[in-house]
């Protein structure tokens, strides 16, 4: 009976440890989007701290916050309240401007680690009469040992310590660091040099960067999450979260998979041809996903003359049609079916890939090709999320050709490209 009861202990625990990894997972997604959109400062603050409350409710947090960053016009180590959520007048004046080492933001800024309090302590240098009792969390934002500010959220009095929040909160300002350090590099591009291209190259860079660095935590979840699925006294609900988890992992390798890809063609210097036979790139692109075809018990149809011959580049020829291809298996109903046909004239070859999946809202087609947009018939079936059809119609372009495509709600779409015959001269990618 004791052994009995200890098993149910642990899987009941596994599950409530599953679900606080998704909820983090999830909550994490969100600031990462936040972080690598165009949004201004301020905005992109404002936008983060009222994100976080949302959706962290495991903490418990009170909703109001803030952002307070290091205020890089002055000469004294001061830090500037720039975004707040359901702050009090009083706070809004008070906490205008706090110095370093002065209440519990100053603190974490000065001493560059996460400041904790239950309530309101004689740390609490600014108060003010009437003030409700409360507790804090202040969170220090570090960049290459820099300090750019303090991340300011309130909890309830007598809020207990944890370990864990305090550990995700540092995973949460590493990502807001990286936010405010990418706008940080636009706007001082912009306003030393005024050359739009050079500030695009500062934010590849930082693409690349934070590309490689979250690439380590992620790959930690997934092989967590690999491990949990051998767990024998996981719960049905467990194993539904461990689902979720890698799911999640998934779409969020792929996003930062598609910022590579993004880099890699900014970085490329010169593209060499050769004549490709189309359909053996087809099908070497179409091995990969039989699998993932058979699992959805997709219908996959080639019609392709085997004679098509084009003079390209093999590695982009492939990279376009793995993308293509992989988004119409993944966004295509159970039993569905993928029509692969290719048509040729005198001057080009038309290769088009047909899926009968969720479709396209009409008034999403012209954000189809634009980065970082989510367009999908449900939440979560959502298609163009970051750079990978950017890239496909890139690459397309490099090789003389166009991209495009065509969708009826509901009822699936058609992403086409064609290249022109014979393909012009190899070319420098800028």
């Amino acid at each position: 009976m004791a052994s009995s009861i200890n098993i149910n202990n642990k899987a009941s625990f596994n599950t409530v440890t599953l679900e606080l990894a998704n909820a983090e997972n999830n909550a994490l997604n969100l600031l990462l989007e936040l972080a690598l959109s165009t949004n201004s400062l301020n905005d992109y603050l404002d936008k983060s701290v009222k994100t976080l409350i949302d959706s962290v409710p495991w903490l418990n947090l009170l909703p109001k916050g803030g952002v307070l960053l290091t205020d890089l016009d002055s000469d004294d180590k001061q830090l500037k309240l720039v975004s707040e959520f359901g702050l009090s007048p009083e706070l809004l004046t008070l906490c205008k401007t706090v110095d370093f080492g002065y209440c519990l933001c100053g603190r974490a800024a000065k001493e560059k680690i996460v400041q904790f309090a239950s309530c309101v302590d004689d740390r609490h240098d600014i108060r003010f009469e009437g003030m409700a009792p409360h507790g804090h969390y202040n969170i220090p934002l570090i960049k290459q040992k820099e300090v750019l500010g303090v991340l300011v959220l309130y909890l309830p009095h007598g809020h207990e310590k944890n370990d864990k929040e305090v550990q995700f909160l540092e995973r949460v300002a590493h990502v807001l660091s990286m936010g405010v350090s990418q706008r940080y590099i636009i706007n001082n591009l912009d306003q030393s040099l005024k050359n739009e291209e050079l500030a695009n190259k500062a934010k590849t860079k930082f693409m690349s960067i934070i590309s490689h660095e979250l690439k380590t935590p992620l790959n930690s979840i997934v092989g967590f999450s690999d491990l949990l699925t051998l767990e024998k006294n996981l719960s049905t609900e467990g194993h539904d979260y461990v689902t979720e988890i890698k799911s999640s992992s998934d779409q969020l390798n792929a996003m930062i998979n598609g910022i590579i890809e993004h880099v890699s063609l900014d970085s490329a210097k010169e593209m060499h041809l050769e004549h490709i036979n189309l359909k053996d790139v087809i099908e070497v692109c179409c091995d990969p996903l039989k699998p993932k075809i058979k699992k959805k018990n997709i219908t996959l149809e080639l019609d392709i003359d085997s004679n098509i011959s084009l003079l390209a580049n093999r590695d982009y020829l492939q990279r376009v049609l793995k993308q293509l291809i992989t988004n119409a298996v993944t966004f295509n109903k159970t039993r569905g079916k993928v029509l692969i046909t290719t048509m040729t004239t005198n001057s080009y070859v038309k290769t088009s890939i047909v899926d009968s999946g969720i479709g396209i809202k009409p008034e999403n087609m012209e954000q189809l090709f634009t980065p970082f947009n989510r367009l999908g018939a449900e939440n979560s079936a959502n298609r163009g999320i970051g750079l990978g059809l950017v890239s496909a119609k890139r690459l397309v372009e490099s090789m003389n050709g166009k991209v495009g495509a065509t969708s009826v709600y509901g009822k699936g779409s058609t992403f086409w490209f064609e290249i022109k015959v014979p393909a012009k001269q190899p070319q420098i990618i800028l």
